[in-house]
């Protein structure tokens, strides 16, 4: 790969810091999510990734992400 078309595709790349993050996200309570990379943030098609923070004796209800890869910590 070339020099030049190294740099093209690093055109892509969109950097979404912690400051930036989205917590307009569907909320549980006892859990706060937000979003790190989404459609919203980063032009994303096909991932949502986050951060999600879990109070103690608190879990989600069984679900499904739709067509998204999702990835959360």
């Amino acid at each position: 790969m070339s020099t030049h078309e190294t740099e093209q595709n690093w055109q892509h790349v969109r950097v979404v810091r912690p400051g930036q993050f989205d917590a307009n996200t569907p909320q549980t309570p006892g859990m706060q999510r937000v979003a790190a990379v989404s459609r919203e943030l980063a032009g994303a098609q096909g991932i949502w990734a986050g951060v999600t923070v879990v109070a103690p004796h608190v879990a989600s209800a069984k679900h499904h992400h739709g067509e998204l890869e999702t990835v959360s910590t």
